[in-house]
């Protein structure tokens, strides 16, 4: 398994955090996981929405702080 690629995006808000997400993520591979940390929460769900409509496997988790950890796995 590979490391999986992270992509902090505390302070910024929609709709940059799924803008990064999408840039990053057309460099992934099968089986890739990119670990997306926020604090906005609308940015969690646009993020997660967008992943489940591109085949991606989706885990959000609540942190400390009013902090989102999302991890998307590409199929």
């Amino acid at each position: 398994m590979t490391r999986p690629f992270e992509l902090e995006l505390y302070g910024q808000v929609c709709p940059v955090p799924l803008m990064k997400t999408k840039k990053m993520a057309e460099n992934l591979k099968s089986g890739d996981q990119l670990i997306i940390k926020s604090d906005f929460t609308r940015s969690v769900r646009n993020i997660a929405d967008w992943a489940e409509k591109n085949n991606f496997r989706v885990s959000i988790s609540e942190g400390k702080n009013g902090s989102w950890e999302i991890e998307i796995t590409k199929n």
